[in-house]
């Protein structure tokens, strides 16, 4: 299993209900329960980063995108102060995601419903994992397939369909 599926964070806007990715996806602030401010830094960071894109999600000017890397790693080290030395936090150097940087606080969680709330979402990807390597070792398959909750249809995708038969 991954180490971006257990203890690193990455920090990025990526058109998610935030730019805190964990896991599997991304993380919503609600469920995220940062402090006020961090929380906060990080919503108007994610509103520049689109402000200062074009349609073709190109920087509307150089400087712009790498002041928006700068400011993703100060928040990036913000983010792994509150939930402490069990989780890193990684957020590119520069505008254009080329490079990254890892940050990894010294000491505990300073906001422990924050770690509590990484910690649990880690520890379930775990179980689902582990369950799913349980079930293929009795010769159970698994496929890849979408959910599109709007009209509630599920998609295989083309030239797979039936390729993995419900169990």
């Amino acid at each position: 299993m991954s180490e971006y599926s257990t203890s690193v964070v990455r920090l990025f806007p990526d058109y998610g209900e935030s730019p805190i990715w964990f896991a599997i996806g991304y993380v919503t602030y609600e469920r995220a329960h940062l402090s006020e401010a961090l929380e906060s830094d990080l919503r108007e960071w994610e509103k520049s980063f689109y402000r200062d894109h074009d349609d073709h999600n190109h920087w509307n000017a150089p400087q712009a995108g790498e002041a928006s890397a700068q400011r993703g790693l100060e928040l990036a080290e913000r983010l792994s102060i509150e939930l402490g030395d069990t989780f890193v936090v990684e957020a590119d150097t520069d505008a254009k995601g080329r490079r990254k940087k890892r940050f990894r606080s010294t000491g505990p969680a300073t906001n422990s419903e924050a770690a509590e709330a990484f910690r649990t979402r880690s520890d379930r990807l775990v179980a689902q994992f582990a369950r799913v390597q349980e079930l293929t070792a009795q010769g159970h398959s698994f496929g890849w397939t979408a959910h599109a909750p709007e009209s509630d249809a599920d998609y295989e995708p083309p030239g797979l369909e039936g390729a993995y038969p419900a169990d």
